[in-house]
């Protein structure tokens, strides 16, 4: 009689890392927040896919976001430089 490993197998990708992933892009403060959460669930399990996904959205939000940021703060400085104010 054979005996058989078990197989460990992928459940795929993680959904919250695709979502946070495409937020990312549209809406980063939600990207970020999704791109977190996935990474919470794939520590808890490493057998799912999407870590790089999960990763690349926390890293894309966090550019966008500051990016934004600086621009509001340099586009309210031109603002207040040339007399208006909010």
């Amino acid at each position: 009689m054979v005996k058989q490993q078990p197989v460990m197998q992928s459940q795929g990708t993680n959904v919250w890392a695709i979502i946070g992933f495409i937020f990312s892009f549209i809406f980063p403060v939600f990207g970020l927040i999704f791109s977190i959460v996935a990474l919470v669930q794939l520590k808890k399990n490493p057998n799912q896919k999407g870590h790089g996904l999960a990763l690349a959205g926390v890293i894309i939000s966090t550019v966008l976001l500051v990016l934004i940021i600086l621009f509001l703060i340099v586009a309210l400085s031109m603002l207040s430089s040339l007399g208006y104010t909010a």
